[in-house]
């Protein structure tokens, strides 16, 4: 998978619903039984929120956020997992899940959930829109 494709898998399973998220791990380890290794143990963090402001386009510190995280490796192939809030359990999956990816094992169910996740944000943009576009005042300039 390119770059571009394994960042978009790493940002859908990032926010993938828990509970299918969760469910396709544990299949993931079932099919590859003990070709598992945790890298590094899963737990809270904090990552630096960063936006760019309007005026200048300088960037600037917006706050910190707890967020969790994993890797591991699954038949040689390493996997990470990112996940806002403190679920250490919801960034495990992702990790074992962006694995099973990058080593072939259920390959086309984690595409599947990543393509679910993505279509999700979708559907929220677009319901945010929609409600802001509800608000949206047009003036006539006179004059």
């Amino acid at each position: 998978m390119t770059a571009s494709g394994a960042e978009r898998r790493f940002a859908a399973l990032a926010a993938a619903a828990r509970e299918p998220l969760v469910a396709l791990a544990e299949r993931v380890l079932a099919a590859a039984r003990d070709d598992v290794e945790l890298l590094s143990t899963p737990g809270p963090a904090t990552m630096l929120v960063e936006l760019t402001e309007s005026v200048r386009g300088q960037p600037f510190h917006l706050c910190e956020v707890v967020v969790s995280e994993a890797s591991v490796a699954l038949c040689g192939h390493r996997g990470d997992g990112l996940v806002l809030g403190a679920d250490t359990e919801r960034a495990l999956a992702a990790a074992i899940c962006d694995a099973a990816a990058e080593a072939g094992v259920l390959g086309a169910e984690v595409e599947a959930l990543v393509a679910d996740a993505l279509a999700a944000a979708d559907a929220e943009r677009a319901r945010r829109a929609a409600a802001v576009g509800a608000t949206r005042v047009d003036l006539d300039v006179l004059g």
